[in-house]
């Protein structure tokens, strides 16, 4: 039959072909399948059906059929209706009809049609070339018997003879090797009680100090210069002499931020509602922060919690919180955090 020949043709790219006033024919997905008893894998497919509620003419296959056979709207309309009244009479006095490539419709004892399609092509395009396959069956061997490593009672005891004696080694050693300063000091001081054990001197090493950052300001480091003061020669413990020298020191003060420059005020400020971008409890971080801001056109300044004892670094000031939250939305814009402090 004809028909067969432009319903198998849209099937590869349509998922339904109505046939007017007669049904139409439904594709859909199937996935891959697996059949452990046939030992088989089929690939993806459409897997076909027939609805005979959808009897509306759609023109999709009145299209198709006016294009293949170059004819017009009308007269492909005509060939099919020949067609459907090929079929209806088939199935009314044969009970049967075979459609190529698509499949079989015959009428059951209680006259309705029944549609058992034909699985000899796969319409499915993303499946092309793909075939079904049969994988030989894997049985598994009854006769396999698993083996265990054991151990003799006489070879566990000498485990744990021998980890009875290395561990306390190891702990030790773990020990004394992150506290050996530590037990060198503790010796130095109570190894020395023989009066006749000449104990050695102890050495000064000087600590080095960290070059500071020139963009803060800070305190000159003073040097102190020579000063008088008594030390105990070894040569003269054994005359019973204390003599006077003179030692050359250099006495590094702590680091220590001078506040040059910088505003500082308290939380009494006559502008009510600030931005602060930081919160410090160390002074020389919240001056850090300033100063960085200050580079970038700014003009912060530092806020003193006394109570608290916190250093906010403020970078605007204003009498209304509305003028405030104006200047937060463009500042975070801009990516600089900040929120409102205000009474």
């Amino acid at each position: 039959m004809k028909i067969s020949k432009y319903i198998s043709e849209l099937l590869y790219y349509h998922d339904c072909i109505i046939i007017p006033n007669f049904g139409a024919f439904i594709a859909n997905y199937e996935s891959s399948e697996i059949n452990y008893d046939s030992n088989k894998i089929s690939p993806p497919k459409k897997k076909l059906s027939f609805n005979i509620n959808l009897k509306s003419n759609d023109g999709l296959l009145v299209n198709h059929i006016s294009k293949s056979e170059n004819i017009s709207y009308d007269e492909s309309m005509i060939l099919l209706n020949k067609l459907v009244n090929s079929i209806k009479y088939d199935l009314e006095f044969k009970n049967i009809i075979k459609i190529d490539k698509v499949g079989t419709l015959y009428k059951n004892n209680d006259h309705k049609i029944i549609f058992k399609p034909s699985n000899k092509i796969n319409f499915l395009l993303d499946s092309y070339g793909f075939k079904t396959i049969n994988y030989p069956h894997i049985q598994k061997r009854k006769d396999q018997t698993i083996k265990y490593l054991t151990y003799s009672k006489s070879f566990e005891k000498n485990l744990l003879r021998v980890a009875a004696v290395f561990v306390p080694i190891l702990i030790l050693s773990s020990i004394l090797s992150v506290n050996k300063d530590k037990i060198n000091n503790y010796y130095l001081n109570y190894a020395y009680l023989n009066p006749f054990a000449k104990k050695p001197l102890a050495s000064y090493k000087p600590r080095l100090i960290t070059d500071f950052n020139s963009s803060t300001s800070i305190e000159n480091i003073s040097n102190i210069k020579t000063k008088n003061i008594k030390t105990i020669d070894k040569s003269n413990i054994e005359n019973s002499e204390i003599s006077e020298i003179k030692i050359e020191t250099n006495i590094i003060p702590k680091k220590k931020y001078v506040k040059k420059n910088i505003s500082i005020t308290n939380n009494l400020n006559k502008k009510n509602f600030s931005l602060i971008i930081g919160s410090f409890s160390n002074y020389s971080n919240a001056v850090n922060l300033l100063l960085k801001y200050k580079k970038n056109g700014f003009k912060p300044k530092i806020i003193e919690n006394i109570d608290k004892g916190l250093f906010r670094v403020s970078i605007h000031s204003f009498n209304n919180k509305i003028d405030a939250k104006k200047k937060l939305i463009s500042l975070k814009k801009l990516g600089i955090k900040s929120w409102i402090l205000g009474n």
